[in-house]
């Protein structure tokens, strides 16, 4: 009889888990939100990489902060 409930009793347990823990997390329900999720993604890392590449006052100030950059991000 216990058998019977014990997926009814899971779902009700992960719905309760993703509405009360996780409201924040956008889950997309379509193949369009999905791309479109991933670009802004990508525009968001677009930005990123130009954000320090402007005008640098030394060569090598530049260079420097470009060779941080993924040793910032392994770490993190």
């Amino acid at each position: 009889m216990l058998s019977a409930f014990a997926p009814v009793v899971m779902d009700l347990g992960k719905s309760l888990i993703n509405r009360f823990v996780a409201p924040d997390q956008f889950k997309p329900a379509t193949i369009e939100q999905y791309a479109q999720m991933k670009n802004i993604d990508l525009e968001y890392l677009k930005v990123m990489k130009e954000a320090g590449s402007g005008n640098p006052s030394k060569p090598w100030v530049e260079a420097i902060t470009r060779l941080m950059r993924p040793m910032i991000g392994l770490i993190v």
